[in-house]
């Protein structure tokens, strides 16, 4: 009888957590490379193509990438200026919303730029470079024209320390630093804060948190209160990784994504 109350009691404290999550959408795909934008749009590298599937996932955008190779780093956070860079030729291109090219491709060489290992757009539609052995960032206009010269990390971070990860959200940069945290940048790169989050891969933001995974867990970390919760994904096998957006939780594995709906508060409790 004690056993039978147990088991019972037991299923009472499992369906709250088994009920707090709907699975919405499932796609099955063989990826190489995978992320979300604020926007959920999803991009993906498949066959040696850069895809983006946007709601309701019913299709996808392609743009073709074979003969180029993997790019070495790839930003979405304007999706009518998505930046693919590939640091073995030195080439940049940028795509609009639809996956076309804006323009011919961009190489570093041509710009006078050199030892560049990141590449991301500004909020004003230039480009920033980041020059791993300057610990610096570069921003040129839209004219290719300097606006931001070498503008040195030093005082924050030292080589061989470097960010590998950028969100741009609300005219602020926030750039990923593994071994110390987020530095959280003005519009023009000034330092304004850091969050002390080190050994990140990527994270969210959004005006509540700052949103990352790790060990099958989503933590959403409000940067007001500095008080952090924990948000247990759907049970899935091989979770590589997962996305927090206000009613959806997005979750990789190495077989696809999967969608599921939520009416979880990311600040409630703290």
């Amino acid at each position: 009888m004690l056993r039978q109350l147990l088991f019972f009691a037991l299923i009472m404290v499992s369906l709250p957590g088994m009920a707090q999550f709907e699975k919405v959408f499932d796609a099955r795909m063989s990826h190489s490379w995978f992320t979300c934008d604020a926007n959920r749009n999803v991009y993906a590298i498949i066959e040696g193509k850069f895809r983006k599937f946007s709601p309701p996932y019913s299709s996808s955008l392609s743009y073709n990438i074979e003969k180029e190779g993997l790019p070495s780093f790839i930003d979405v956070n304007f999706q009518n200026q998505i930046v693919l860079f590939f640091k073995q030729s030195n080439k940049i291109i940028l795509l609009d919303s639809s996956l076309n090219e804006i323009m011919a491709p961009i190489y570093l060489e041509e710009l006078g730029l050199f030892d560049i290992s990141i590449v991301f757009a500004a909020n004003d539609r230039g480009l920033w470079f980041y020059k791993p052995s300057a610990n610096s960032l570069t921003k040129l206009n839209t004219d290719f024209l300097p606006v931001v010269r070498a503008l040195s990390f030093n005082p924050y971070f030292l080589p061989p320390n470097h960010p590998n990860h950028i969100v741009t959200y609300a005219g602020k940069i926030y750039l990923n630093v593994p071994s110390n945290g987020i530095l959280v940048l003005g519009q023009n790169g000034g330092y304004q804060t850091a969050y002390q989050l080190p050994g990140l891969a990527d994270f969210q933001i959004d005006s509540k948190a700052v949103y990352f995974f790790r060990d099958e867990i989503i933590y959403c970390y409000d940067y007001r209160t500095l008080k952090t919760k924990k948000v247990y994904v759907p049970d899935e096998p091989g979770i590589l990784n997962a996305w927090f957006f206000e009613d959806q939780i997005f979750v990789l594995t190495k077989e696809g994504f999967s969608i599921y709906k939520h009416a979880i508060n990311p600040l409630e409790g703290n």
